[in-house]
């Protein structure tokens, strides 16, 4: 039984690399291989997906920050119209809904 799964493992990776060097051979409508086409779209898009989630990060970080540097400077207390806290408050809520 043992040696059965470790034959079709064999046979599926040897079939996987065929898949791989067939693929680094054959050029689509760019001039690029197709092996190249892949992992550039793959690559390319997990960085994008990257970059947005960082952004979001440092986004909600700079209004809590900032929100609370306001809080300990006590300014939203003093004032009657609290506008440094609204102005923290729809900061935050506008970089956490941004779109990434």
């Amino acid at each position: 039984m043992l040696r059965r799964h470790r034959t079709a493992a064999v046979v599926l990776l040897v079939l996987l690399g065929h898949v791989v060097l067939i693929s680094a051979q054959l050029t689509v409508q760019s001039g690029r291989t197709l092996l190249d086409a892949a992992v550039f779209g793959t690559l390319s898009e997990a960085q994008r997906l990257v970059a947005g989630a960082t952004g979001l990060v440092r986004g909600a970080w700079n209004g809590y920050v900032a929100c609370s540097y306001s809080s300990s400077t006590r300014s939203c207390s003093r004032r009657a119209d609290s506008s440094a806290c609204s102005s923290c408050a729809s900061r935050s809520m506008s970089t956490q809904s941004a779109p990434g």
